[in-house]
């Protein structure tokens, strides 16, 4: 039994469903419907949208397109959310997303009855260790990197399948429900 006080949820990848989005967007802007689904982290490579173009057109999809706001949250979010909040869990968003979509991304939570305990933007996910006693914070992650640093930082880190994480070590769930599910049980609840 851990008794995990305070979770911390990334958005793109996690309960926002990003590269879909950002897909649908560069269909449209490269007149490609058939562009190949994202597969791995830097999806937008096998599309033709290198490295230094990729924050242009990551503007463009936000200014042209709501690109961090035009989708509903993943399956399993909202019951996840509440599973979460009925536990007496503090949730803390940490998204690695532009000062441009900050705004954007309170809307979004605002509008999907999503509200966390923080909302904190930036690139270091261990971020979430500081709002907990030590042993006491988790967090549902889809990038590999975010995912190790996290354990090193003493988090209970957790992987949501997706393709770019696949065979990746550590404790998987499926879905943001599945995520609540997990602290549930480690909390030793009924």
């Amino acid at each position: 039994m851990v008794d995990i006080t305070d979770v911390g949820v990334d958005l793109d990848g996690v309960i926002y469903p990003f590269a879909e989005a950002f897909h649908s967007y560069c269909r449209q802007r490269l007149g490609t419907p058939d562009l190949p689904a994202p597969v791995d982290w830097h999806f937008y490579r096998s599309w033709g949208i290198a490295d230094d173009e990729f924050a242009r057109y990551l503007d463009d999809a936000f200014d042209d397109f709501n690109v961090f706001g035009v989708l509903p949250p993943e399956a399993g979010t909202a019951d996840g959310w509440a599973t979460l909040k009925a536990l007496g869990v503090r949730i803390h968003v940490i998204t690695h997303r532009p000062a441009s979509a900050w705004a954007q991304t309170a809307e979004w939570l605002r509008r999907w009855e999503l509200v966390p305990d923080t909302l904190t933007f930036a690139k270091d996910k261990t971020l979430v260790s500081h709002f907990a006693d030590p042993g006491r914070a988790a967090m549902v992650e889809d990038y590999v990197i975010a995912h190790d640093a996290l354990l090193q930082a003493g988090v209970h880190a957790v992987l949501i399948d997706r393709p770019w994480n696949e065979g990746h070590p550590g404790v998987r769930v499926r879905s943001f429900a599945d995520f609540a599910t997990h602290i549930h049980d480690l909390k030793g609840n009924p």
